[in-house]
């Protein structure tokens, strides 16, 4: 299975978002990967926003673990 880094961020209205380096047009929803404008979401799936960096860095963290940064390829994910 083909992963990706994960990176924090900053949108539009300064939230902070989780997408990944390879695939910066999607952003995390919590349960899926989600079309976005700079942190907006495009669609009716709301993606996870945070108010500081480090909140969406603890974030990540929780997800993977502080040392690796990678979910499942988005394109696997999506509809």
């Amino acid at each position: 299975m083909k992963t990706y880094p994960l990176v924090a961020r900053l949108g539009r209205f300064g939230r902070w978002y989780v997408t990944t380096t390879e695939h910066p047009e999607l952003a995390w929803t919590g349960a899926q990967w989600a079309t976005h404008d700079r942190g907006v979401p495009t669609g009716a799936a709301q993606i996870c926003n945070f108010s500081t960096e480090d909140e969406a860095e603890d974030f990540i963290d929780s997800l993977m673990g502080p040392s690796i940064y990678t979910l499942a390829a988005p394109h696997l994910q999506l509809p």
